[in-house]
């Protein structure tokens, strides 16, 4: 059965929840009974509304007039700005300070301009960017001499370890492709725009230094794979042709259900015995259940396992997101663990994750958690 949760808890929830989006909590229409209740919030620039406590918590329902803006996670707003960051060509180095939205402060890096600091807002609502790129795309749209435009690529393919051969045909602005020369790979053409405002290179070079972050010495890479065929009762049998890189083909061998393939990069990330994994939780064996707590200290996840340990290595590898183990409780009784999972899901909100293993079991921290957990003896 879904447990209360006590009214000073409930109305911290709604006051973080508003002021994230901007919104005030403005209190109780009725009074405060269960996740039906009303809840009243004012909107700064639309007054007051009535909400149930299940839509602003879950569902975030939000001012109408504000065209449905809603809260969005921390989690989802950094993987937002990554993506754009990736698109552009620039590094997303995390939040500077503490995360409060969209006006939240946040560091990238552009290849070709180094470091800056700007606002999320900037970032995903006003399509704004690195401002040297900024300065450079606006320069390429005025006519600028070509001796000033050869000492601008020359500089440029100096940092890079280049030299400037030509222009591919006549030098026509923004429009112009150049020769550049790789001192490895010889010469290859590329666009002004791509070579100042986006740093590309040699493509050559970009493939070898790609591959050889992918491979490592064999006696290397046998040793991690030993390491971990140790601590989960395996053996590495060898490889199927010969060792290349991370996605080789090998033979791992499992002393109850025998040998299966897999490659060294499946092996780190978490991939184990398809005959172990198959029997999944088995309320036949003494069970643990667990609480990960989020770095953010917005999350927590509850979840079950048979062999606790070896889930939380394949959940390092499988969260977008660094955790940390918070509680466990122990149980002879393997019945239990899942009518207590079952217990904390339906009590707690979810934190709405998707996309990624065990992300449904996440949910939104509250401190009655660690409640729970000291009444089970956990």
């Amino acid at each position: 059965m879904a447990v209360k949760i006590p009214q000073d808890v409930r109305e911290r929830q709604l006051r973080e929840l508003a002021e994230a989006d901007g919104y005030t909590f403005a209190g109780w229409v009725d009074g405060y009974k269960n996740n039906k209740s009303k809840v009243a919030v004012d909107c700064p620039s639309h007054g007051r509304w009535d909400v149930e406590l299940k839509s602003f918590v879950l569902y975030d329902s939000r001012c109408s007039a504000c065209k449905g803006k809603r809260l969005v996670s921390r989690f989802d707003r950094e993987q937002q700005i990554a993506d754009v960051a990736v698109v552009n060509g620039w590094l997303y180095e995390g939040v500077i300070g503490d995360f409060i939205g969209v006006f939240s402060k946040i560091r990238l890096t552009c290849p070709v301009h180094g470091e800056w600091t700007t606002t999320i807002n900037s970032i995903v609502n006003n399509k704004r960017g690195c401002g040297g790129c900024g300065i450079n795309k606006r320069s390429m749209t005025r006519t600028v001499d070509k001796d000033v435009r050869e000492r601008q690529i020359r500089t440029i393919a100096k940092k890079g370890g280049y030299s400037f051969v030509r222009f591919e045909r006549e030098y026509e602005g923004v429009f112009s492709n150049v020769i550049i020369r790789c001192p490895v790979h010889g010469e290859w053409s590329v666009s002004l725009d791509n070579f100042i405002n986006q740093g590309t290179g040699c493509v050559a070079c970009g493939i070898i230094s790609r591959a050889a972050s992918r491979r490592i010495p064999q006696y290397e890479r046998e040793m991690r794979i030993n390491k971990i065929a140790i601590e989960h009762g395996y053996s590495f049998m060898g490889w199927v042709d010969k060792y290349k890189n991370c996605d080789s083909r090998m033979v791992m061998e499992c002393v109850v259900h025998g040998k299966w393939e897999t490659t060294p990069d499946g092996l780190e990330g978490g991939n184990r015995c398809p005959g172990c994994a198959q029997y999944g939780y088995s309320t036949g064996k003494s069970g643990v259940l667990y609480a990960l707590f989020s770095r953010c200290g917005q999350f927590v996840k509850i979840g079950i396992s048979n062999s606790p340990d070896r889930r939380h290595r394949e959940l390092k590898h499988r969260t977008p997101f660094d955790f940390t183990i918070h509680r466990q409780l122990h149980c002879e009784d393997g019945s239990i663990p899942p009518i207590l999972e079952k217990q904390f899901h339906d009590a707690f909100p979810s934190a709405g994750l998707s996309g990624f293993d065990g992300a449904t079991e996440w949910r939104l921290w509250h401190d009655d958690v660690n409640i729970w957990f000291d009444l089970l003896g956990g």
